[in-house]
């Protein structure tokens, strides 16, 4: 992958699935909740695979400190309706990360069905914070994960950030 290149740059596919019976609610669509409980599934396997964290979402430095990612704060857009047989990946992109932080954007994509094309179902916006598991205080990435989010930015440094990167619920305004 080009880290130049536009059309080479795409965001890390990280969970491929199939939406079951269990959480579909009564209109007949995946519940509200179940979205953000499989864009939480994406969040370990994405860590693991970057090499920020193990599968405990856990990272020893070189010095015995054991770092933590945790999540601070999510907004989810609900863009397309998903129901049972439905198969999704869940991708994610980096959008910024500083010395403590990263932000990232967690995109559902609903595999297309016949001649259907492939589209956005929704997506999840982070802020993740690096923790000291004993100090239970911030941390600075160490250099293991700082590598990893900065090959991550490279990467992905020719992507646009999604519409929904930065929305916010603001408040109502009458008609």
């Amino acid at each position: 992958m080009s880290s130049s290149d536009p059309k080479t740059a795409l965001p890390l596919a990280v969970l491929d699935l199939t939406i079951g019976t269990a959480h579909i609610n009564a209109l007949g669509h995946l519940e509200a909740g179940t979205y953000v409980t499989l864009f939480e599934k994406a969040i370990a396997p994405l860590f693991s695979r970057l090499g920020i964290t193990d599968d405990r979402l856990l990272h020893t430095t070189d010095d015995s400190a054991i770092l933590s990612p945790f999540l601070v704060e999510m907004h989810v857009c609900y863009i397309a309706e998903l129901s049972t047989g439905d198969t999704v990946t869940i991708s994610a992109q980096l959008l910024d990360v500083d010395a403590k932080r990263a932000r990232l954007m967690l995109s559902m994509t609903k595999a297309p069905k016949g001649l259907s094309k492939a589209h956005q179902a929704a997506t999840c916006e982070l802020l993740i914070l690096n923790m000291d598991t004993t100090a239970r205080k911030p941390a600075n990435w160490s250099t293991t994960q700082t590598a990893a989010w900065h090959k991550l930015r490279d990467q992905q440094s020719p992507l646009a950030p999604p519409p929904q990167a930065g929305r916010a619920i603001g408040p109502l305004k009458s008609p």
